[in-house]
């Protein structure tokens, strides 16, 4: 049985539930702060512990070796959490399955075989265990599911000649991007859902701490490394919104989330066709603020 812990909403008959699953070391009092930074005083959360020891916090599986093994083993454990939530007031149409790192290959792998369809799942800096084994076990509900995935914060430090050779391209390892930026490299991938918060925490450094060190041991002097993160406008459906507003002098380019740097040229060009009066070359019928007036009024 996985142990968790229950923060009840402000408001008393609400039946709406959060699960958040941390990511590699950490635990429930990792997100702690969750209700206070999202603000819904309608929302229950359930935050659960991994089943493993590790250095302090726990784990979902043992990502050095065979993941599968491991995920297949916290799949059934959780399967059983969400079995009982109907029973504690916490219909499943109601629930919010999310989490973390290794926390988010859960979720995903969790809830896209779980034979009832969830009020939503969100992965923050995952990934996926044995994807072909995946869409082979997809539920019935699976395509009915509403996922959000995102991505996060890093750090930055100087680099050493040891691995000048090697970063001719970006790594990515684990759920983490390693990255040459001139003589430094970014190491980067969490991120979370919290408002305008910015708050640093140790769990989530050493898991980059990790993944640079395990995959080049003298690729950077760590003690030098400078820990940052940084706020990225998203929105709820994934698309940036580009467009006009109601003020006949402001125009929208915003939303991006993860991919600003991805869709910086693109979004500049469609941005420059409508203020010029061109036709842009993709419909942008859906990138339009106005999208959400059916949603919320």
């Amino acid at each position: 049985m996985l142990k968790s812990e229950f923060i009840p909403a402000e408001k008393k008959d609400s039946h709406r539930l959060m699960i958040m699953l941390h990511g590699l070391g950490d635990s429930v009092e990792g997100y702690r702060w969750l209700p206070e930074a999202l603000n819904l005083p309608w929302l229950n959360y359930l935050l659960v512990n991994a089943p493993d020891e590790y250095y302090g916090g726990y784990s979902w599986y043992d990502f050095a070796g065979d993941i599968a093994p491991g995920v297949e083993r916290s799949r059934k454990l959780l399967f059983t959490l969400l079995d009982g939530q109907p029973a504690q007031g916490f219909p499943i149409e109601q629930t919010v399955l999310g989490g973390f790192s290794q926390g988010s290959l859960m979720s995903i792998d969790v809830g896209l075989r779980y034979p009832h369809r969830f009020a939503g799942i969100v992965g923050i800096s995952g990934y996926v265990c044995a994807p072909e084994q995946l869409v082979k076990e997809l539920s019935p509900v699976a395509f009915q599911q509403r996922l959000l995935l995102t991505h996060g914060t890093g750090f930055n430090l100087p680099s050493t000649d040891h691995i000048r050779v090697v970063f001719l391209a970006p790594v990515e390892v684990l759920s983490d991007a390693i990255t040459r930026l001139g003589d430094r490299i970014r190491v980067g991938g969490t991120a979370e859902v919290s408002g305008y918060s910015d708050r640093l925490y140790p769990a989530r450094r050493a898991t980059l701490d990790h993944s640079l060190t395990d995959l080049f041991p003298r690729g950077g002097d760590i003690g030098k490394a400078t820990f940052w993160s940084g706020l990225r406008p998203m929105t709820p459906d994934g698309p940036p919104v580009i467009g006009p507003t109601r003020y006949a002098n402001l125009h929208l380019n915003t939303g991006h989330g993860t991919l600003g740097w991805t869709m910086a040229c693109g979004s500049g060009r469609v941005l420059a066709d409508m203020l010029s009066g061109r036709k842009p070359d993709i419909d942008v019928k859906e990138l339009a603020l106005t999208r959400y007036d059916h949603r919320f009024g």
